[in-house]
Order: structure tokens, then C-alpha cells, then sequence
């Protein structure tokens, strides 16, 4: 016996992947196909199938419900198991300088909830002994690819030292058709270390932290979700952007992270006032970037390319020096001149979250591994005398970023940027016009080159 149609208003909709709409009443859904009832005009009722591949999307009225097959696969696939490596800075609460170094790796389980993963893990640490921590994590999904989290976890040091951690983080994940999973998160920890009955002076942390996470994505219901008729696939035909290449530029203001007390107690020692020495490492920590990408999009939220980030700053201080050798009293004038530059280059993947229907705004993440060179010139200038000096030092780094576009034509789209670059040196060459050297440095005085990016841009798609 055939059902009772709807009207075309209150119908359900079938849409196919060349963008079809097929008004009708859905009867059944399998994996393999949909099967679907139409009425002609001459009131004629006729049963047709339609493979589940050949389907974008279809929404049943009498059920309240929208299956798409496009969407996120979290929603099908309620459990993750994955595998992350961490690196960071930390430091002591009373210290002003990030002087440790955190390096860690963990393994994840999460149950998935509709928009958010519940989950716990096993960490194995290194900053200042070797740790090991047990963490439960709250994860909350932003569209299909970005989450902000809160997390606490229990921390156990060697040599007897226990602890409890605090974390709130932000990221991206890239989950695959195949269930593979890609995730990138920057996070901010405060710890509370040596907590005993006989110590009344807990050590305190905190960390700056960058993970990347590699893990896989799946479901052992799916039986049980195909007899209830509810399906939320992946498209086997990814959405396709309208434009495959894209080129950005930004630019913008940046600042420097690391402590430079030590730096400023040395200019005090050549004569320097403690006000000078501070304004002259302020004007050095605030500069400027220009950032360009180039990116082929493999899907309309996913794309690989390449990064490039150009950093300078300058400083200039001119103050006075007492001279000692004469015997009456005199000072010296003296100059000092720094000019510093930060190149980096390397690949980099592209996400992206459509914020509104018509795709006239965007939320984009980027993640980049590469090269980076750091630059310094002194130029020392006293009366009767000028010192030369270059400092150069390669190493690598990490970048992160976010922006929010706005498309006022379809080829072209501007926003507003912000960025993360992670950097350390541990050598230094330094050339004067005598000779060059090379220095390594201990762990408590590497030059640190992590800074934080703020800046407009505008990218070209083609």
C-alpha cells in the first residue's frame, strides 16, 4: 500500500552531487542506495532508487532531520585514539625569563560526543626532570575543523615529586576519509609541583606548549546506526573548490617573547641607566613582518603549500660613559645601534571553516614546519673609536595562525591575522672585523625568537 504524500512544501528533498534537487518521500535509506516514491501530475505514484553515492544531500521532513553526506565525520566515528609529540618554554612563577625547555609525547583516547570529545591520556615529559601524567581533557568542536579545550591532569616527577596541572588550548583537525586524523594545538599550562605535607612552598610552572597530534578516527556501531536509518558519511566526492590556488600577503606589527633582563643588566654594566637599558630592548622587541603563502587546495577546506615570514626590528640608544683614565672628570658619548632580522620559510598546510552559507566569509588555520635564519647588527659608536659586530645564527621552527576573511568578489579576500612563530637558537656565530667565532650556548641561555603576529592581509584565489 502506497503512503500518504506530502505536499511539495512539507516533501523530502533529495539533492544529488550535480546539484539536483528531486522533490519526493523517502521510504527507506540502506548504505547502498536510497529508495524513494515521486508523484506525477497525473497522480501516477512511482518508486525509484538512487545510489547513496550520487547523493549530496537529503533531508527527511517527517523525521526532523538533515543527513549530509559532506559533513564532519565526527559525528559517526565516536571514538579517537591518536598519538602527539609536544615541544615548549616554560618557567618558574617568579622568574621573568622562559628558560626551560619542554619536550613530551602522549597517547589520547576520547569517547565523541555530537560537537565535543571527552577524553583521557598518558604523557611522558621532559622540562626540568622526566614526568609522567595522567590527563582528562574537555574538547569543544568550532564547525568541522577547529576546538578550544580545557584539560587537568594529575603530574608525577621523578625523585617522588607529585603534582596537578591546569590547561586551556585551542587547535585545528584535519580528519581524513579513511578515519586518519591530523590535529595541531597551541596550549598554555600552570602547574603546581612538590604539593607534600612536609613541603609548605609548592614550585609553580607554566608552559607554552605546541602539539601535533596523529591519530585515527573511528566507530564500532555502525550496525547498529544502519538499522535505525541515520547517517552522517563522508562524501565520497569531497566538495570541490571553486578556486584551486591561492596566494596570500600580510603585514603587520610583531613582538618578541623572550626575557631580556640579562640583556639589560649587560648595558648597565657599559654605563647605561636601568631606564635606557629597558627602553632599548623594548624598541628591539617590537617590529614588523611581512608574511606570503602560496597554497593548492586539494579540497574546499584543506590545502598544502608553502610559507614564508620576514621579521626586523632596530634599536638606538645614546648615553654617556664616564672615562676613568682621565684624572679630572670627563665622559665619553657613546652610540649603540642594533638592527636585527628573522627569515623563515618552509611547507605548510591550509584549513578552512565556511562561516556563513553564501561563502562570503572564512575562518583559516595554518600550520608550518621550516628553516630559520637570524640576523644581528651592533654598531658600537664612542668618541675615537667604532666597533662592528654581526651575530648570526640557523635554526628551526613552528608557526601557527588564524585569520577571519572577508570575500568582497570571488577571486579576492581580506581579513585580519594573527600568528605564532616558535624559535630557538643554541648557536651563535658572531663576526667582528678581527675574526668570526662560533658559540654554543647552554640550555639557560638559548635566544629565544618566538613572537607573536598581528596584521591585515588580502589573498588572491584563482
Amino acid at each position: 500500500m502506497l503512503i500518504l504524500l506530502q505536499t511539495i512544501s512539507g516533501q523530502d528533498i533529495i539533492i544529488t552531487i550535480k546539484k539536483d534537487t528531486i522533490h519526493c518521500s523517502i521510504l527507506s535509506v540502506t548504505l547502498t542506495q536510497i529508495h524513494y516514491e515521486q508523484k506525477a501530475e497525473n497522480g501516477f505514484v512511482s518508486g525509484k532508487f538512487i545510489p547513496t553515492e550520487q547523493v549530496l544531500e537529503y533531508f527527511r521532513t517527517s523525521q526532523l532531520e538533515k543527513n549530509n553526506y559532506a559533513g564532519s565525520s565526527n559525528s559517526s566515528n565516536k571514538h579517537y585514539f591518536g598519538y602527539n609529540i609536544a615541544h615548549g618554554v616554560g618557567k618558574y612563577k617568579e622568574n621573568k625569563k622562559w628558560n626551560l625547555d619542554y619536550i613530551g609525547m602522549g597517547f589520547d583516547y576520547a569517547y565523541c560526543l555530537d560537537d565535543a570529545d571527552v577524553g583521557i591520556g598518558l604523557e611522558f615529559s621532559y622540562f626540568t626532570n622526566l614526568n609522567i601524567a595522567l590527563p582528562i581533557k574537555l574538547k569543544k568542536n568550532i564547525g568541522k575543523h577547529f576546538f578550544v579545550g580545557v584539560g587537568i591532569m594529575a603530574v608525577f616527577e621523578q625523585g617522588e615529586n607529585t603534582g596537578i596541572c591546569a590547561s586551556a588550548m585551542t587547535g585545528l583537525e584535519y580528519v581524513f576519509e579513511s578515519g586518519l586524523s591530523l590535529s595541531l594545538n597551541p596550549s598554555l599550562r600552570y602547574s603546581i609541583m612538590n604539593i607534600k605535607v612536609d613541603s609548605p612552598i609548592p614550585d609553580i610552572l607554566q608552559h607554552a606548549i605546541i602539539s601535533l597530534g596523529l591519530g585515527y578516527r573511528f566507530n564500532h556501531q555502525i550496525s547498529q546506526l544502519s538499522k535505525n536509518n541515520t547517517y552522517y558519511w563522508i562524501d565520497r566526492q569531497k566538495p570541490k573548490p571553486s578556486h584551486r590556488w591561492m596566494v596570500g600577503i600580510q603585514t603587520g606589527g610583531s613582538l618578541l617573547l623572550a626575557s631580556t633582563t640579562d640583556s639589560e643588566e649587560n648595558l648597565t654594566y657599559m654605563g647605561m641607566s636601568i631606564i635606557q637599558a629597558e627602553d632599548y630592548y623594548k624598541q628591539q622587541k617590537r617590529g614588523w613582518h611581512l608574511n606570503g603563502d602560496l597554497y593548492y587546495l586539494l579540497f574546499d577546506n584543506f590545502g598544502l603549500g608553502a610559507r614564508y615570514s620576514f621579521f626586523t626590528s632596530s634599536a638606538h640608544k645614546d648615553f654617556l660613559v664616564r672615562n676613568h683614565n682621565d684624572v679630572l672628570p670627563s665622559f665619553i658619548n657613546v652610540s649603540l645601534n642594533e638592527k636585527q632580522y628573522i627569515n623563515y620559510a618552509g611547507p605548510s598546510v591550509f584549513f578552512r571553516q565556511w562561516l556563513d552559507k553564501n561563502k562570503n566569509f572564512q575562518m583559516t588555520g595554518t600550520f608550518s614546519i621550516g628553516y630559520v635564519h637570524y640576523r644581528d647588527e651592533l654598531r658600537l659608536d664612542a668618541t675615537f673609536n667604532l666597533d662592528n659586530a654581526l651575530v648570526e645564527g640557523k635554526t628551526w621552527g613552528t608557526t601557527y595562525g588564524i585569520s577571519f576573511d572577508y570575500f568582497p568578489i570571488s577571486w579576492l579576500s581580506v581579513g585580519i591575522n594573527a600568528g605564532f612563530i616558535y624559535s630557538r637558537l643554541t648557536k651563535l656565530d658572531i663576526s667582528d672585523k678581527e675574526k668570526t667565532q662560533s658559540i654554543y650556548l647552554p640550555n639557560t641561555y638559548y635566544r629565544h625568537l618566538s613572537r607573536l603576529d598581528c596584521s591585515l592581509g588580502m589573498r588572491f584565489h584563482f
